[in-house]
């Protein structure tokens, strides 16, 4: 908690043969981070990579035809029955060869049952369609076969693809047809056209281009038979589609469990070939360089001394040592108590701290839950939040709600304390007496206490700043930075001389105090080059213009961060306000039911938007008036080995 997990960089030498033994021992580990060695490094101790990029490509491909094969069950999702809890019994990960004959057997049945489906569903259109000829057929008294050899008009029987229906009619516009469309059938639709001979070649190019197929035009009266005979095989083909489709589904079901396996031993296995991807080795020796965490390293040495029977060498450096002499910059881990973690989601939406940086996780958390809760002081709407967070937890299936949910339940019991503190429930003042103050009868105290706590946090920031130039070594940024001991000297001597001022105590000479500091964060890029030289590649040059800007940027930063604090006081302001203002609607009804309902649905609207505004209103004092002091975000954040 407060900084980073301790690292340490390590280096494992193992022989040849333990190689598979020690990769499965590693990914059970799991909290281990592969370094990919410089070529300088490889030619020095005559290593070569791996190579297993063809293994890699082959688990993905077997990946995506498994992937394949699930979209197919979710294309079934309501109605096959999918039992989660005997997948766990038949888990077990497969022998890597074992992968590809078991996929192959459940492709091959898949595609066997649905080239027979395809099958029946076309062999069933065109049923249909002769059904729908004959119905047409049946309804017409003349003799259709006098019709056939018309010397300027043409007739075409058949159907095209029904998302094309409205640009065949398009295109025929301009023709003098006449179409008629006389059903569906799956998805075709059936149509009869009568057209001018004349444009015959420009009709087929249009009926051609909409994928017209012609079942022709009947020559005989006895084409009207076998009404029933067609109507009885289209029902046939129905039942058959059916059954085939249920073979399919319940194909699809047995085989869920195995999807699972199937998923999980390519992962397995795709993990241990990127990490042998990492890995170099000679002719005898393997070596894998890794980070990994200073409390887990004699459990990691204790695993694979035994899985070698000692026949391996481990050394190990701290972390201080691979950043000073190896050039090297640790991972981060962030090490934070299980009721923090929701919070570790907010800091890493901004960035993942520098190994040596702070980790403002617990900083976050605890000034977060206070903004929210005096911005949102209301001890009724404070446990609805409680309460509905709670239900957030309830949510099993994925984790951001979860943690969602843990954050709400911190603010509703926050905002559920300051209701208290104020006197507020579900925006009546008059239930709970006021312990503290109330804010709308309490303006200037609530809005100076605001300030007050955005010089808290601002200097808090730069407290966090000099703390993370320490670690890292950065005095110059430590002392003549605007962020370092010259950049707190400035702000507290300059809020001093305001005190004073406002207090009458006042003398001239306090103001030379903050005017040092000034010059000094002014000058302190050539400060830095005379006593640290730090930036020496940088041309010394003496630009009064640019450190007249930077001490402006600097003193204006300070104070609109400081007054941005009041945005915390107003919003106290405002929620009062917005519950007086839905008091004040619900008056002008003369119903009580009414009035209950307004005051109802005000209290649900107050909520769910000022609760949205407020939790955007914090975030961002966080991020902009809180972390742009101290953090830069750019660290490279620890994944482990099974995120290779």
């Amino acid at each position: 908690m407060f900084f980073p997990e301790k690292m340490r960089k390590v280096d494992i030498f193992i022989l040849t043969i333990h190689k598979e033994m020690v990769k499965k021992e590693l990914l059970k580990f799991g909290e281990f981070e592969s370094i990919n060695l410089s070529e300088n490094k490889l030619k020095e101790f005559f290593f070569k990579k791996i190579p297993v990029e063809e293994r890699i490509v082959k688990l993905k491909e077997l990946e995506k035809r498994v992937g394949y094969l699930q979209s197919l069950v979710k294309s079934f999702w309501e109605e096959i029955d999918i039992q989660e809890e005997g997948m766990s019994d038949l888990f077990n990960i497969l022998k890597e060869e074992d992968i590809e004959p078991l996929l192959l057997r459940i492709e091959n049945k898949v595609n066997e049952l649905n080239t027979k489906l395809e099958e029946v569903k076309r062999r069933k259109i065109e049923e249909e369609m002769k059904l729908k000829r004959k119905l047409f057929l049946s309804q017409i008294e003349l003799d259709l076969s006098e019709y056939e050899n018309l010397k300027f008009f043409g007739i075409f029987f058949g159907s095209i693809p029904s998302i094309n229906r409205q640009g065949l009619l398009n295109a025929l516009k301009d023709f003098s047809c006449e179409v008629r469309f006389l059903g569906e059938a799956g998805k075709e639709a059936i149509l009869l056209l009568v057209y001018p001979k004349k444009f015959s070649e420009k009709i087929e190019s249009v009926l051609k281009n909409a994928y017209f197929k012609d079942y022709g035009f009947p020559k005989a009266e006895s084409e009207k038979a076998g009404f029933l005979t067609t109507g009885l095989s289209v029902i046939g083909l129905q039942d058959e589609e059916i059954w085939y489709e249920n073979e399919l589904k319940q194909h699809l079901q047995k085989s869920i469990p195995t999807f699972k396996v199937l998923t999980e031993s390519i992962k397995y296995y795709q993990a241990l070939n990127r990490l042998e991807k990492e890995m170099v080795s000679s002719k005898d020796v393997v070596l894998i360089s890794c980070w990994v965490p200073d409390r887990k390293l004699e459990r990691l040495k204790s695993a694979i001394e035994n899985i070698t029977e000692r026949k391996c060498v481990i050394t190990s450096i701290s972390d201080i040592e691979a950043i000073e002499k190896e050039g090297m910059t640790p991972p981060t881990k962030l090490s934070n108590p299980s009721f923090l973690k929701p919070f570790e989601g907010l800091v890493l939406n901004f960035g993942v701290p520098r190994y040596k940086e702070v980790d403002p996780t617990p900083l976050v958390a605890f000034s977060y839950v206070l903004m929210y809760g005096m911005m949102f002081g209301d001890l009724g709407q404070g446990l609805v939040l409680f309460f509905a967070g709670l239900l957030g937890l309830l949510v099993k299936r994925f984790g951001f709600i979860r943690s969602f949910g843990k954050i709400i339940c911190y603010v509703g019991l926050s905002s559920a304390f300051f209701g208290i503190l104020y006197g507020n429930v579900f925006g009546y003042d008059h239930i709970i007496r006021t312990i503290w103050l109330k804010p709308i009868t309490h303006i200037m105290e609530i809005l100076l206490f605001a300030i007050g706590f955005g010089v808290w946090m601002v200097s808090l920031g730069i407290v966090l700043n000099i703390i993370n130039c320490i670690r890292e070594k950065d005095y110059g940024r430590l002392i003549f930075s605007s962020m370092g001991l010259s950049g707190i000297g400035f702000y507290w001597s300059f809020l001093l001389v305001l005190i004073l001022v406002v207090l009458k105590k006042f003398n001239s000479w306090m103001l030379y105090i903050p005017l040092f500091f000034l010059i000094i964060i002014a000058l302190e890029k050539p400060l830095e080059r005379l006593f640290f030289k730090h930036n020496e590649e940088e041309k010394a040059t003496f630009n009064p213009i640019v450190m007249v800007v930077e001490v402006i940027e600097a003193v204006l930063t300070f104070l609109t961060n400081t007054i941005s604090f009041m945005r915390v006081g107003a919003f106290a302001l405002n929620h009062e306000a917005l519950m007086s203002a839905v008091f004040i609607i619900s008056s002008m009804f003369k119903s009580k039911i009414s009035q209950w309902m307004v005051i109802f649905f005000g209290n649900i609207f107050v909520i769910g938007f000022e609760g949205f505004i407020v939790s955007i209103q914090v975030l961002r004092l966080e991020y902009y008036e809180f972390f742009m002091k101290f953090f830069r975000g750019d660290g490279n954040s620890f994944e482990g080995v099974k995120k290779l």
